[in-house]
């Protein structure tokens, strides 16, 4: 027989724009938990499963972290520099939400076991990204992306920063 289900999963995010802001640009902070839960003691399972990740929008472009037994809380802000180019700059700081589970990545399998890993302090991260809208047809992204790992990552295996650069291309029709 299956285990019952009970994990649930919350997200919010504020922003703010301004007169005492310049014109374009926005503000924000956001807050995302996913529960979990690995206890073999109970006939449940409390580790939210996110069916469809779509982790880049609300967790960073590194996808080291998915919405699985998680805390992040992130702060940014985004400026239309032109008619067409936005530039976005992001922190996101994680935590496990439970120190008995492991740390899942945004595809939702596991990246780390929890093992000796007594800290629920996963890492921060930092995302510049480039929107430009190139034609009524194609979107240009560029960005950078940098993990800095705190204490869990450190103790339960390598913990070098991942440093991470991407182009993207998105024609429509």
């Amino acid at each position: 027989m299956g285990k019952e289900i009970d994990a649930s999963m919350f997200a919010a995010q504020f922003g703010y724009r301004s007169k005492a802001l310049p014109k374009n640009m926005r503000i924000w902070i956001g807050f995302d938990y996913a529960s979990g839960d690995r206890s073999a003691e109970d006939n449940k399972d409390g580790t939210f499963d996110q069916l469809f990740p779509l982790g880049h929008a609300y967790l960073g472009y590194i996808d080291m972290v998915g919405r699985k037994n998680t805390l992040s809380y992130s702060q940014g802000v985004s400026l239309q520099a032109t008619k067409r180019t936005t530039v976005t700059l992001a922190l996101h700081q994680f935590r496990r939400a439970r120190d008995t589970d492991a740390l899942y990545n945004a595809g939702g399998a596991v990246a780390r076991e929890p093992g000796n890993g007594l800290s629920r302090k996963v890492g921060n991260e930092l995302d510049l990204s480039i929107s430009h809208k190139y034609s009524d047809h194609v979107n240009l992204l560029f960005g950078l992306s940098h993990l800095r790992p705190d204490d869990f990552i450190e103790q339960t295996g390598a913990s070098e920063s991942i440093r991470f650069a991407y182009a993207q291309a998105v024609f429509t029709y």
